[in-house]
């Protein structure tokens, strides 16, 4: 489907961006494996529901006879003192790093080729789940210091901020992450339904004090696992591991 075939390219684009032990995803599903009975067979059935969902839901007749699938997008806002971020600076990043329309000279020929024709546009939602106006931005104060890998951050009762419908949104999280931590995010419906999305540091954000990460975007890093690519090294640190492309990683 060229939903899945575009996230490969994708994988290309952000494979560096951010180093193996910086990233949080795979220590947070080994963590969801470890803690919840059912989220190995949910993770395993995951992806064709995920693809059916981008199918379904988000397409929208484009230009040119291309289709186009737009992602409304909710950021939740989760810290002592949730003031303005750089989220449209943030959603700009995402859009054009999705299309490579910033990065020439940085792609190898064959993918230079095709980039800068996504079909997938990142959006702040026009309405919520209610079907009421919004932002697309909520803010909640929070008494936690800071969040980890567990998944605290989306859940009011530690602190959190739900997420909407998940099939529907796709739920960014910022808030301060504990350990120099930049990001990580869920493997389609490799948990709980009400867990699916990305959480972000808010110093990875344009311009924020994490110039290391904000430069190279852990958004669109943690974004490409969200839409089930794993580390092209295949996560194993002597890069013999697989990145479950079809073979093994040279």
């Amino acid at each position: 489907m060229k939903i899945v075939l575009f996230f490969m390219l994708l994988a290309a684009i952000t494979h560096c961006m951010v180093a193996q032990d910086l990233c949080g995803t795979m220590p947070h599903v080994h963590f969801i494996f470890a803690h919840r009975l059912q989220a190995q067979l949910q993770f395993q059935q995951g992806v064709p529901e995920f693809n059916k969902a981008m199918t379904d839901v988000f397409y929208h007749k484009g230009t040119n006879g291309l289709p186009l699938y737009r992602v409304p997008v909710v950021f939740h806002i989760v810290l002592k003192h949730p003031a303005a971020a750089q989220l449209t600076a943030q959603l700009d990043t995402l859009n054009n790093n999705f299309a490579g329309t910033k990065t020439a000279g940085r792609l190898a020929g064959w993918i230079q080729a095709i980039a800068g024709h996504s079909v997938i546009q990142f959006c702040l939602a026009a309405t919520d789940p209610m079907g009421q106006a919004t932002t697309g931005i909520e803010r909640r104060t929070t008494q936690e210091n800071s969040f980890t890998i567990d998944d605290r951050v989306k859940h009011t009762v530690s602190g959190g901020s739900p997420a909407w419908y998940t099939e529907r949104y796709f739920n960014i999280w910022v808030s301060d992450l504990s350990d120099n931590l930049p990001g990580y995010a869920s493997f389609p419906d490799d948990g709980h339904p009400d867990e699916q999305g990305v959480v972000v540091d808010y110093r990875t954000l344009p311009g924020g004090s994490y110039t290391r990460y904000s430069s190279v975007n852990t958004l669109t890093h943690q974004t490409g696992h969200y839409s089930n690519l794993y580390h092209n090294y295949g996560d194993d640190p002597a890069g013999s591991g697989s990145d479950h492309s079809g073979g093994k990683v040279n």
